[in-house]
């Protein structure tokens, strides 16, 4: 227990998402959860520098030990470190939850789960088409558990109409 201390960070794709500085006096160190939407062919790293308390890069007399595990469990209202939300892609976290339409109005209003500090898209189309989706809005900002935009639409409503979500967070 001498020196600096050391300092672990977590990268993704060669994009530092997680850091954490353990002082060289700590005898206990960190344990934290990172929770990453990651593909075959992405690549996860995880990193330890002599970088102390104060930024000395000089590796003295600072000892540790680290590890990462990577599992596929994710655990109902998992957070990350800093404490905002997770949600899966492709997973059930992202799913319209409601529609409804105002006829006075001429407004669809649609609801979906969400997070704080994420930023969401919405699409309509008249089919199912891949190339046929008009993009209504791509800065819609994530309120926490649940988002709701009202969608000005054409009446009669057409017979068919549908909606995406997407998230566009960057």
């Amino acid at each position: 227990l001498n020196g600096d201390g050391v300092t672990g960070a977590l990268f993704i794709n060669g994009q530092m998402v997680d850091t954490a500085l353990i002082p060289g006096g700590d005898g206990v160190g960190v344990v934290r959860t990172w929770y990453a939407n990651v593909e075959p062919g992405d690549v996860v790293d995880l990193a330890l520098t002599p970088i102390g308390e104060a930024g000395d890069t000089g590796d003295g007399s600072d000892g540790s030990a680290n590890w990462l595990r990577v599992d596929t469990r994710i655990p109902a209202g998992a957070q990350q470190p800093d404490g905002t939300p997770f949600i899966p892609a492709g997973a059930a976290g992202l799913r319209i939850t409601s529609v409804s339409f105002d006829p006075g109005a001429g407004t669809l209003t649609v609801a979906w789960p969400s997070a704080a500090g994420r930023t969401y898209a919405l699409d309509t189309s008249l089919t199912l088409a891949e190339t046929e989706w008009e993009e209504v809005d791509d800065s819609i900002l994530g309120m926490a558990e649940e988002t709701t935009y009202e969608v000005a639409v054409d009446q009669p409503l057409p017979p068919e109409f549908f909606i995406q979500v997407r998230d566009v967070t960057e």
